[in-house]
């Protein structure tokens, strides 16, 4: 039987909290829920839990509407929603068959027979028809037949329909008492055989009661959903380890890759299944965790006051029944407001950040739908998920086929094949890149690998970065196995599919949904290590295009546009047109020619075992659907790379590559991964047309022969021009390419005459719904705090209005102030501060910088980025270089705006180490380098105490008696950035100390250190060594083989490591804690710190992250420069006269909002009020001057007594006589002082 639950709601947003608790107390949940009058807008959520809701809401006018809700994992179809009548149509399927669901409201109107038969379709079988239709008829209850019961009794006639009403009304009239049948239930005949039909006992704020029918036979059982998932933070990790390092000796290293690959994985899984729980597949959630007992008395005392209404009709009793409404009404929305207060009140530091980010999704409206309703391909529909995972996969291999390719592609792919047919043998030849992978590359690989689903045999990195070394080992064998061999398991070729459906589109059709593919951790693994490899050929043999600029080291996807820009503005000022064509290539990684991806990596020189490799992850690839529990049948794949596999965008970016090598040096050309553009300039727009559409047609050419299509609909021109009506005719494909005024590239809204409004505009938009939410977490006592809330400004508006704006801060002013509103917008609801708080206390008080030292600081970032950049051929490079277009003052370019800050940061002319490197030898024939990190965790259990001497020289003696101790040190001294290292030795008596280059980083010194007393080794040869770093960034980065900068030292680190042990001298690295009497460490820090009284002994270049904190260092002296001399804000300035602090954590929000408006000083004392008009003078009722903080917390003579307290406290902690800076200066020590200062003169809530 389907349950079906009908109600005139008379708005959910007021009655919609007791329906939900309603759903909560009922045994059996409602398979369908249908509402009339919503009164819904687009703009407002309402959901229910554990339903997936439908809404028909009212266009014009208020009230109306109506909504169906249908319970998760139950089969149904949208079959059509109302546009004039309000009525949802849906179509449903049980053991009956297929039954349509029809939800109607009818707002008093007339009736129409032949609407009424268009909207219920009789096509498909049987009918179920319910809602309020305001018809009164005898046969359902009513005292008399009008109009409208006439037409629905001659609907029933001729559909055969039948009305489950009983005659009970479902409407109470309150003015009258009266009952009235309005809300209908109407089933085909064969269907209302042991169909039930009941009125519920109460309305639950409407006038309308809640009406439950169950109607039909046994429906198909719901899916049992997905799996559970692992709950790692459960598990037990010594145990998970000891299993599998004791089980791996039982795999054979006789076995073939498969028999290791199968046995290696049913080890883990069996030892995963003994030690990690997992959560239950499916969890259930109130809809109204927020109901208290106040609530419940509130509703039960309304339902009294109904009763009485109905038994005894009097004004006094009706007068009651209404307050008793209008107080259940509010005290559930207190309760509710109650509850996402406290919840708000808990957003701190310490609150999980998935926490947070979840519920700002769902107040976005942003829900990841999971639930699948019946799906159609015309006349075939998939009712089960068996049947939808069927046709599902069969739409997403479709669509990879090469069935979609014409007869002429065809032939241009077999002519391609049959030049380089001999290409597709397995190739024998052996170079460094077929050496066998090691520890060294396995832990690195695993170090890179995030938290991501796992494929079908439900194996996790985070199980893989806890095995044993034992069990490490083995894999590393298995390995070594499939890179020898060349055949990659076949669990790895299987990918299992999860359909997301795009936004916004139609969830019944196959074609709207976007395959997320999900394959084994295991071979992922694998991956990594070849991708690793594959990228460290590409880049140091500079075999890329300079144009590509997607997945690679230091570049960006600003690069692109930044080139893009300075050509638009060198058009501008030489009075030119600028033609630019963005390409669109259809189902891009879908249709990757595999055997033309093996031509391509022939063509770099990429053979061996590499190749075999590839070949083997690109041929015979299965893919299975998965919806919840059931499985596809698995299909091969003709074309395509697997979305969501670590090597596919490098293998995607080596197909493309040469997409525009036969194009002239005088066009323009970026490449993101798939998106291309072309541009052109000149003052003749036909002879710019013309040279464009040849570089189309070459572009076209290359399509055919590599397989790819470009979409006609999606790829656009533009012409960027000051005039007006200029036309293009540009085709692709026989077809005209669309010429648009504004395009979006690359996240960056460009326009014809790069004014950069609309995409301002658009910024603004984004920022004003994040600015919405941040509203909703914070009132003016209560809410999230300013730490949390801040950092929601960062991630969500911050990084929003900073993304592009590099390019296009050379908007006018006007428009730039739309983005400094938003920003001090945000601050206010950071800090809770008053409306009339100037922009400048507020970035002091929250530490952020104003937007246009912000913008410097971004574009100097940027400009040593792009300094740092190892290829020659560098487009950035060249397009901020200078040229006589850029002394033009009328046109700024982004471009050349760089160099002039650089040049007045006085950076310009310094040297850069370039950052984006790889080292001259391949970092896989890099040793592991062995790090002994003991004493470092013994610190942390013995919290520090110990005598670390005694314990350094038992861990040297015990774990490494065989090597010679050197310990090395790295010092800087903060206020003249003076820099230098040391190294000693105390067993043979040797020191060095070396004074280097200002400005570099202690982790910079840190490493120098050890590098150079590698290079001493290497001279000497005094025999095996170990050295000893108090610096644990340093050791981490030799441990782990990654490091953020400084990776120009590092590979010297690992290339002497090389070389030493090329000369059989081992070396070993150990952490040692600083300033703790270690004797060595002692020798080594007093050595490097006098090394800084000396001149300058080696010249060290400068590496990004160096430069950036000069870029910093200046930004702040320029920001600090500006506070000293502005105007406004000046009463925190005698509090807080320098910036870059920020405020302090508090103990609570209300305490937070009222200290910060104390400390900016605009608050809702008198002179503030005055200020805004809102008190005719300012003056405190003392009479002696104007109400103001200083004068209220230090100077009134009203609360002279009050104030003897708060002074006794300043006197204890401070010693001195209390000042408003003491107070205010940011000690929390005060701010519990202050409050009570304020609450025992009143003024708490003035403030």
């Amino acid at each position: 039987m389907v349950l079906i639950l009908q109600w005139n709601a008379r708005s959910l947003l007021a009655n919609g909290q007791e329906l939900k608790k309603c759903i909560d107390d009922l045994d059996q949940k409602p398979d369908i829920i249908c509402i009339q009058e919503t009164w819904l807008r687009p703009n407002l959520d309402f959901r229910i839990s554990q339903y997936t809701g439908i809404r028909c809401d009212r266009a014009e006018g208020g009230g109306g509407g109506c909504a169906t809700f249908i319970k998760n994992n139950f089969n149904y179809r949208v079959i059509k929603i109302g546009t004039q009548e309000e009525f949802i149509g849906i179509e449903i399927y049980i053991g009956l068959g297929r039954i349509n669901v029809v939800n109607y409201y009818n707002p008093c109107k007339k009736l129409d027979l032949s609407l009424l038969k268009s909207i219920i379709h009789l096509d498909i079988g049987h009918v179920i028809v319910c809602g309020d239709f305001n018809a009164h008829s005898t046969l359902w209850g009513g005292k008399v037949t009008d109009v409208n019961g006439e037409v629905l009794e001659d609907l029933m006639d001729e559909l055969h329909l039948v009305c489950l009403n009983d005659g009970r009304g479902t409407r109470t009239d309150v003015r009258t008492g009266n009952m009235s049948a309005l809300d209908l239930t109407f089933v085909s005949n064969v269907l209302a055989g042991g169909s039930e039909w009941n009125v519920h006992n109460s309305t639950m704020g409407s006038d309308h009661y809640p009406v439950f029918s169950r109607v039909g036979g046994d429906r198909e059982p719901p899916s049992n959903g997905k799996e559970g998932r692992w709950l790692f933070h459960k598990a037990k990790w010594g145990e998970f380890t000891f299993m599998c390092d004791e089980e791996c000796s039982n795999i054979s290293m006789e076995s073939t890759a498969e028999e290791m690959e199968k046995k290696i994985r049913n080890l883990i899984i069996s030892a995963a299944q003994k030690t990690i729980p997992r959560s239950k597949a499916t969890m259930t959630r109130k809809n109204v965790p927020w109901w208290t007992e106040d609530c419940k008395i509130a509703v039960k005392n309304r339902n009294k006051g109904l009763k009485l209404l109905k038994r005894t009709h009097t004004y006094e009793n009706l007068l009651n029944y209404k307050r008793l409404c209008s107080q259940a009404r509010r005290i559930i929305k207190k309760e509710k407001r109650e509850y996402w207060r406290a919840f708000c009140d808990k957003i701190g530091r310490t609150t999980p950040v998935n926490t947070v980010w979840g519920m700002i999704r769902k107040m976005k409206g942003i829900r990841r739908e999971l639930q699948y309703p019946v799906l159609k391909i015309g006349d075939d529909l998939a009712i089960s998920d068996t049947d939808k995972a069927e046709m599902l996969a069969k739409t997403f291999v479709r669509s990879q086929s090469n069935e979609n390719l014409s007869g002429y592609r065809k032939g241009r792919r077999d002519e391609i094949r049959e030049r380089h047919y001999k290409d597709f043998d397995d190739n024998t030849y052996l170079t460094t890149m077929d050496a066998p992978f090691t520890c060294f590359e396995l832990d690195l690989a695993l170090h890179k690998s995030k938290i991501t689903s796992p494929g079908r045999d439900g194996i996790s990195y985070v199980m893989l970065k806890h095995l044993g070394r034992k069990m490490k080992l083995k894999l590393l064998d298995m390995y070594n196995r499939v890179w020898s061999e060349g055949k990659l398991p076949t669990n790895w070729k299987e990918a299992v599919v999860i359909p997301i459906l795009k936004p916004g589109k139609d969830p019944s059709s196959p074609e709207n949904y976007r395959p997320i593919a999900l394959t084994s951790h295991v071979g992922k693994v694998m991956e990594r290590m070849i991708n690793e490899r594959l990228q460290y050929y590409l880049e140091s043999k500079n075999l890329l295009s300079p144009y590509q600029n997607g997945f690679r080291k230091g570049r960006g996807t600003m690069d692109p546009v930044i080139c893009l820009e300075a050509d638009v503005r060198k058009a501008q000022v030489n009075k030119e047109y600028l033609v630019a064509v963005f390409f669109d290539i259809e189902k891009a990684y879908d249709m990757v020619w595999k055997e033309g991806l093996l031509i391509k990596l022939g063509t770099l020189g990429l053979n061996g075992r590499i190749y075999n490799w590839i070949k083997g992850f690109l041929f015979d690839r299965y893919v299975q659907v998965r919806i919840g529990k059931s499985f596809s049948n698995r299909y091969v794949v003709d074309n395509g790379t697997p979305q969501g596999s670590v090597i596919s965008p490098v293998l995607f970016s080596i197909m493309i590559n040469d997409i525009f090598n036969s194009i002239g040096c005088e066009f323009g050309k970026a490449l993101f991964a798939d998106d291309g553009a072309l541009w052109k300039r000149g003052r003749n727009i036909h002879y710019v047309e013309r040279k464009i559409q040849d570089a189309i047609t070459e572009v076209e050419n290359w399509s055919y022969d590599w397989g790819f299509k470009f979409s006609v609909t999606k790829t656009k021109c533009m012409v960027f021009t000051r005039k007006r009506g200029t036309v293009l005719n540009l085709r692709l494909y026989g077809e005209a390419i669309e010429q648009v005024h504004s395009f979006r590239y690359l996240g960056v809204i460009l326009d014809t005459k790069l004014k950069w409004r609309e995409n301002i505009d658009s910024i603004v938009g984004r920022c004003k719904k994040v600015i919405n939410i941040m509203r909703c977490l914070k009132g003016t006592g209560w809410g999230a705090s300013a730490q949390a809330l801040k950092q929601i400004y960062i991630t969500m508006i911050r990084s929003v209005t900073e993304y592009g704006i590099i390019v296009y801060n050379t908007a006018c002013k006007t428009l730039l102030h739309k983005i400094e509103v938003i920003q001090n917008q945000a601050l206010k609801i950071c800090t809770g501060a008053m409306r009339s708080t100037p922009a400048v206390s507020l970035q002091v008080e929250m530490g952020e910088l104003p937007l246009k030292l912000r913008i410097k600081q971004l574009m100097l970032n940027y400009w040593v980025k792009i300094q740092g950049c190892v290829d020659v051929e560098n487009m950035v490079r060249r397009a901020i270089d200078p040229c006589w277009e850029s002394d033009n003052g009328t046109n700024e370019s982004a471009a050349w705006k760089l160099a002039r800050l650089a040049k007045k940061a006085n950076i310009h002319g310094k040297t850069l180490v370039k950052t984006f490197l790889y080292p001259t030898t391949p970092f896989w024939i890099f040793p592991t380098a062995q790090v002994d990190l003991y004493l470092h965790r013994t610190m942390e259990d013995r919290k520090g105490k110990g005598n670390w001497d005694e314990l350094t020289a038992d861990r040297l003696d015990t774990a490494h008696a065989s090597f010679i101790p050197i310990y090395t040190d790295g010092s800087k001294d903060p206020a003249t950035m003076r820099t230098g290292f040391s190294f000693c030795i105390p067993t043979l008596d040797k020191s060095v100390g070396v004074k280097t280059s200002k400005d570099l980083s202690v982790f910079t010194v840190e490493m120098l250190a050890i590098s150079y007393s590698l290079h001493w080794l290497e001279q000497n040869r005094i025999g095996d060594g170990i050295i000893c770093s108090d610096s644990l960034s340093a050791l981490m980065s030799l441990k782990s083989y990654n490091s953020e900068s400084r990776s120009d030292i590092l590979y010297e680190i690992y290339e002497s490591l090389i070389r030493l042990a090329n000369l059989k001298i081992n070396i070993r690295f150990m952490w040692v804690p600083a300033h703790r009497g270690v004797e060595g460490n002692e020798m080594a820090d007093f050595l490097a710190k006098r090394a800084l009284k000396r001149g300058i002994e080696m010249e060290i270049p400068l590496d990004r992250t160096e430069f950036r904190a000069i870029v910093r260092r200046r930004i702040m002296e320029e920001w600090q420069t500006q506070w000293e001399r502005e105007r406004k804000g000046r009463h925190l300035f005698s509090i807080q006269d320098r910036v870059g602090r920020g405020m302090n954590v508090r103990v609570n929000t209300r305490d937070s909002c009222i200290i910060s408006r104390l400390r900016m000083g605009h608050t809702g004392l008198n002179n503030t009020l005055h200020l805004i008009g809102k008190h005719p003078t300012g003056l405190c009722e003392c009479g002696r001057g104007e109400e103001s903080v200083e004068h209220v917390l230090c100077q009134c003579e009203l609360y002279r007594e009050e104030r003897r307290q708060l002074e006794s406290r300043v006197r204890m902690i401070e010693g001195e006589q209390m000042t408003l800076k003491k107070l205010l200066g940011g000690e929390e020590n005060f701010n519990g002082a202050i409050i009570g200062f304020l609450k025992r003169t009143r003024l708490l809530r003035r403030i």
